[in-house]
């Protein structure tokens, strides 16, 4: 068998391809740091909240058995926090370390399914420069941490494939069910893994080739990633009475507030989206490496797991409509998963039709930059939401503390705007400091207290000794400007500031 070409390739040394790894990934950082530049923020609300999560787990640690989403990502966000206390950008630290460790990984991973580093160096530079995997390696949400996971585990279990040997086998087991812990899907990649095994198995049983310790291993390796769902399933069931209770919830909350209308074509819309050339050459890469299936065990795995997962997910969704930045999130991975495939494709497709050793090389370079520059441009090309205005009013907040040491350690009250309050708390960076002029209401139908009950209102200023009352819609700044009689300081995103006046407080705000 050829080299792995993880470790050597014939009689080069390595060193050239760290450094060329190495050198992708700071200019994969500096796109980062350009793309933060250019006032990206979020792709969704869940940010926030993942992240404000977090942030209370740090201050006061707990052990989830149960719930709509797994805890894992709260685990790590949390520790990291409790290390460096900073809610925005500690957690982009972690995820921009895990979209580079990922990078690493696809290229292992594609040098270890087709033997051939520049294989792997095409299909790392083609995920370095997806607008997808840029933009949750620049969020703290639970994707970037599973992708890097997931093709981990596969690179493990490619080289087990093709070595038999244990620690790779526990290795990829033990990572699957760490991905087990961020997000729902990497438990049907598990289910797979699993069937594969037993695969294996009732194969070895067949042919008479029952070696119990082999076997062994290969069954205790598939009962690993199952111990924390299980463990979830359980939990779910002993509270709520119903195992599939996080999956009927969310489903019901998408059907409330997405709608009940389905669009599978946002699918393929999305695809595009992230990658066109990856949508366009993904079904030959897949023709590609079913035609290589019986040359390598590995590679036919891996063409299952390239299609099987992305049918599965297809089928639970029901093309569930749902806001750009989900379908982004949810289908991600799959189009990652397509390139070592894409990556192979193009290697031997443009040397194969190439006279000479040199032309191959020449087009090789030429149609990468094409496809590189086409890719960073969709890389700007992302959607702002109403959230990331929460995020100026946040910090603005954090400023007007950090100049005043009178008002850091008093409250502000801010008029709640879905889902924009979850912005300002972590541009405050701050999970105590921050009242409401209402009370939280899954069906957003609560009414502030400015109209409701504005004497109650005013006793809450009172009582918690608030620095700033901050509203945006025109309504109540009347109330505030005309019964309480305060002026407004600035204004950030339509948020009107307006600093109370000690009267205020002591009770003579007549």
């Amino acid at each position: 068998m050829k080299s792995l070409c993880v470790f050597r390739e014939g009689n080069r040394s390595i060193p050239p391809v760290i450094g060329g790894l190495i050198l992708l990934i700071l200019i994969r950082i500096l796109l980062q740091m350009i793309l933060y530049k250019s006032g990206f923020i979020s792709l969704t609300a869940d940010e926030y909240s993942r992240t404000l999560i977090a942030g209370h787990w740090s201050k006061a640690a707990y052990t989830a058995w149960h719930g709509l989403w797994l805890p894992f990502h709260t685990y790590l966000f949390g520790t990291a926090l409790r290390i460096r206390w900073d809610l925005l950008w500690t957690p982009r630290l972690v995820v921009i370390f895990m979209g580079a460790l990922s990078i690493i990984f696809m290229y292992l991973l594609t040098s270890a399914l087709f033997e051939k580093r520049r294989t792997g160096i095409i299909s790392a530079i083609l995920l370095s420069v997806n607008p997808a995997h840029l933009w949750l390696s620049s969020t703290a949400l639970t994707e970037m941490p599973q992708t890097m996971l997931i093709l981990g585990f596969m690179w493990f279990f490619t080289l087990y494939l093709k070595t038999n040997k244990k620690h790779f086998l526990y290795g990829g087991a033990v990572i699957l069910a760490l991905a087990n812990g961020f997000r729902f899907e990497s438990w049907i990649i598990s289910l797979l893994f699993s069937i594969t095994l037993l695969g294996k198995g009732i194969k070895q049983f067949l042919q008479k080739d029952t070696n119990i310790r082999l076997l062994f291993n290969q069954g205790m390796a598939a009962i690993i990633p199952w111990v924390f769902p299980l463990a979830w399933l359980i939990g779910n069931y002993m509270e709520t009475g119903n195992p599939l209770y996080f999956l009927e919830t969310i489903r019901a909350y998408k059907k409330t507030w997405y709608g009940q209308n389905a669009s599978y074509l946002k699918y393929l819309e999305t695809f595009v989206k992230t990658d066109p050339y990856t949508t366009i050459l993904g079904l030959g890469g897949v023709i590609v490496c079913i035609l290589r299936r019986r040359k390598s065990g590995a590679v036919a795995w891996y063409t299952a797991m390239m299609v099987f997962p992305l049918l599965i997910f297809i089928f639970l969704h029901r093309g569930q409509l749902e806001p750009s930045g989900n379908y982004i999130r949810y289908l991600a991975l799959y189009v990652f998963l397509f390139y070592p495939a894409v990556g192979h494709l193009i290697s031997t497709g443009i040397v194969r039709a190439a006279k000479t050793s040199k032309a191959g090389i020449n087009w090789l370079i030429l149609v990468l930059s094409i496809m590189v520059a086409t890719q960073m441009c969709l890389c700007f090309n992302y959607k702002r939401g109403e959230t990331e205005k929460g995020m100026a009013v946040g910090q603005r907040i954090r400023e007007l503390r950090e100049q005043n040491h009178n008002i850091r350690e008093r409250p502000v009250l801010i008029e709640l705007s879905y889902w924009q309050f979850l912005a300002i708390r972590v541009g405050t960076n701050d999970i105590s400091l921050i009242m409401y002029d209402r009370e939280l209401d899954e069906r957003r139908e609560s009414e502030s207290l400015l109209l409701t009950d504005i004497d109650l209102f005013r006793e809450n200023i009172r009582r918690n000794n608030i620095s700033y009352i901050i509203v945006k819609s025109p309504q109540l700044r009347e109330i505030v400007e005309k019964d309480l009689k305060l002026q407004p300081a600035e204004e950030v995103n339509s948020y009107v500031f307006y600093p109370l006046a000690n009267k205020l407080i002591d009770g003579s705000y007549e």
